[in-house]
């Protein structure tokens, strides 16, 4: 017997940054689980003194059910490639259920 349960809710799971330490680019990646696909994505870099330096915005239609890969170039907002150092980002999508986010660490190394 198996039982399957759908929930309607929203939960992000096993988000990493990979490669981490990255030297040029890295790809964000987790599975997000719930009933129906986000209708948006936002992921925003920050300077460990909390100062945002990117923000991408990832349209719904590239954000799905099950395991999702989001690429990042290294770069501010200005296209400067970022200085080696730890930097934080905040993963969040928003939806049905409202809004879930998820913060991490990553690290810029040559």
């Amino acid at each position: 017997l198996l039982y399957l349960t759908v929930s309607s809710t929203y939960s992000l799971m096993n988000v990493f940054p990979i490669p981490n330490p990255f030297a040029a680019g890295t790809h964000f990646t987790f599975t997000l689980l719930g009933a129906s696909s986000p209708s948006s994505l936002q992921i925003k870099i920050y300077t460990v003194a909390g100062r945002a330096i990117r923000a991408l915005k990832i349209p719904a239609s590239d954000v799905r059910i099950g395991f999702n890969k989001i690429a990042w170039d290294g770069r501010d907002e200005d296209g400067s490639e970022i200085a080696n150092g730890i930097y934080f980002f905040r993963l969040v999508i928003d939806g049905e259920s409202g809004k879930l986010g998820v913060t991490g660490k990553l690290m810029k190394m040559r």
